[in-house]
């Protein structure tokens, strides 16, 4: 079972990766639709999707390896927020970029239905992050920097937003998602399963 975790903790940290060079490439290439500058950003946008699949692998794995959602509401809840966010996430971007690409951002259109569904995602997944933590931090997850970036995400994108830097929280807490479902590290008492029970009767 460890290969599905490990498989899918690799598949989250290469999406995290895989989105920020996106964001790197795109920098200072965005223009009028019907723009060269605009196409190569339209182009450089439709890939998203692909990141954001690899990253939800990521959190998956992690949810997998740690039986997250199975025990406790905090868990479910954590669960639920990151799935349905990072469908919202490709939802929208699927959308924006495939079928409303055409469209300005300035009017009250299907476009800007389209962004405000990736932005919903975006806040969901983030929040779910933020309840991940939470959750890490009660467990003492090792390494602890993995609870940290999952409960700074929500904030520090709000920070980071003001440089144009708002998908590097979310992709650092990706790679702590990745990184404790490919970790062979024994777990933590509540969440290591019968195997621990039997040992302390």
């Amino acid at each position: 079972m460890h290969r599905v975790h490990s498989g899918l903790g690799w598949l989250g940290i290469f999406g995290a990766v895989a989105w920020i060079s996106l964001i790197v490439l795109m920098a200072g290439g965005w223009g009028p639709p019907g723009s060269a500058e605009y196409d190569r950003y339209a182009t450089n946008s439709q890939l998203w999707v692909f990141a954001f699949a690899l990253m939800a692998c990521g959190f998956i794995g992690l949810f997998l390896r740690y039986k997250i959602g199975a025990a406790t509401a905090l868990g479910l809840t954590a669960v639920v927020s990151v799935v349905l966010g990072f469908v919202l996430m490709m939802a929208g971007n699927v959308a924006e970029f495939r079928y409303f690409s055409h469209l300005p951002y300035e009017s009250d259109n299907a476009r800007m239905w389209a962004w405000l569904v990736f932005l919903l995602g975006f806040l969901s997944v983030l929040a779910g992050s933020l309840l991940l933590g939470v959750w890490a931090r009660r467990q003492e997850l090792r390494p602890r920097w993995t609870g940290w970036m999952f409960l700074l995400a929500l904030p520090a994108t709000f920070v980071a937003a003001a440089a144009s830097l708002h998908p590097v929280p979310l992709c650092l807490a990706t790679l702590a998602a990745g990184t404790l479902a490919v970790r062979r590290t024994s777990l933590p008492p509540d969440v290591s399963g019968p195997a621990t029970l039997t040992g302390r009767a």
